[in-house]
């Protein structure tokens, strides 16, 4: 792995098998062969967070849930 650091080995297999197997939209192909794609591990309203435990703001998830963000 270039630049992600996983904290444990469930989310490094998880990973691997995401990388290998997975075709996200919207993806930066060259970048995802070597660096793969976030584990999102929790989400709530528009926040979700990663297997590290970096918080994000979820800007696209209305495209493929609904406009009031996460779990409702």
């Amino acid at each position: 792995m270039n630049s992600l650091e996983l904290r444990n080995d469930a989310a490094h297999q998880l990973w691997e098998l995401d990388r290998r197997h997975f075709l996200h939209p919207f993806t930066h192909f060259e970048s995802y062969e070597d660096s793969g794609s976030l584990i999102i591990s929790a989400g709530s309203g528009s926040e979700m967070t990663d297997s590290n435990g970096q918080t994000y703001l979820d800007m696209i998830g209305g495209l493929w849930c609904n406009n009031i963000g996460l779990g409702r």
